[in-house]
């Protein structure tokens, strides 16, 4: 009987041990893993399948990759809880290529961020000083570059150069705290 106990016991420890050091590792419950997603085309397809926390529009890039469009990042930082990072590594191959510029033209208005994300142009290889990258808007009507909606607080958007946007380059909601 008594070895009975003392196995329950070490049972008991280690289960405590072993749910303290998950929730460590994996955060708790309500605590969402940030997620970073890597724009590698100038295209502009729609995520296959957003919240997978893939970003794959289901084609390739000009290198034959997965592809991963910036609306594709947007849309899968979007259906992720938590704050996520997009940046870019498009290769000089991409048909947005062009004098050391990469351009991305969406067709239509971007998914809104709606949870806290970090848009960073500089992450572009190349970057120095200047933005390489530039989100143009001269094939959209009346659609802002980007609209940081109420949830994007604390977000941030760096290194980008928008373009010819009918409306705001970049829009942010009332009661959005973050860096542009």
């Amino acid at each position: 009987m008594e070895a009975r106990s003392a196995l329950k016991k070490l049972f008991r420890v280690v289960a405590a041990t072993a749910l303290v050091a998950s929730t460590l590792v994996f955060g708790g419950p309500n605590q969402a893993l940030a997620a970073s997603f890597t724009v590698n085309s100038t295209g502009d397809a729609s995520d296959a399948s957003a919240g997978n926390g893939s970003c794959d529009t289901g084609g390739t890039n000009s290198q034959g990759a997965s592809e991963c469009t910036l609306r594709a990042a947007i849309q899968e930082a979007n259906a992720l809880a938590g704050a996520d990072t997009v940046a870019f590594n498009m290769p000089a191959t991409e048909p947005g290529h062009s004098g050391g510029v990469w351009t991305i033209a969406p067709s239509t208005e971007l998914g809104r961020p709606d949870d806290t994300v970090t848009i960073d142009g500089t992450s572009q290889p190349g970057y120095t000083s200047s933005p390489i990258v530039r989100l143009d808007g001269n094939a959209t009507t009346g659609v802002d570059g980007l609209r940081l909606m109420s949830g994007a607080n604390s977000s941030q958007v760096s290194g980008l150069m928008i373009t010819r946007f009918d409306s705001d380059g970049i829009r942010v909601e009332s009661g959005v705290d973050g860096v542009v």
